[in-house]
């Protein structure tokens, strides 16, 4: 029943995606009673996402950033070689 702390992170990262099953969540909230280090992780992984998901959410509200003509032309060919 007790999962080892490289179990126990890919659970935490799996939760910011996905819900985790019953079992994942029970085997995850036993470990983090136990542990201090995964219980440190888990608040540095959702803080480290939540400050992505602000800056993420002003950036795509701030007009005055736009793409570069060369980073678009760039892109454009990508997409075109990768299109023939």
């Amino acid at each position: 029943m007790i999962i080892s702390c490289k179990y126990a992170s890919q659970l935490i990262s799996k939760s910011l995606d996905q819900r985790l099953s019953f079992t994942e969540k029970f085997k995850l909230r036993l470990h983090l009673l136990m542990c201090d280090m995964s219980t440190r992780f888990k608040q540095q992984l959702f803080a480290l996402h939540s400050a992505i998901k602000k800056l993420l959410n002003q950036t795509e509200k701030d007009t005055s950033i736009q793409l570069p003509l060369e980073a678009k032309e760039r892109i454009k060919k990508l997409i075109e070689s990768n299109h023939n």
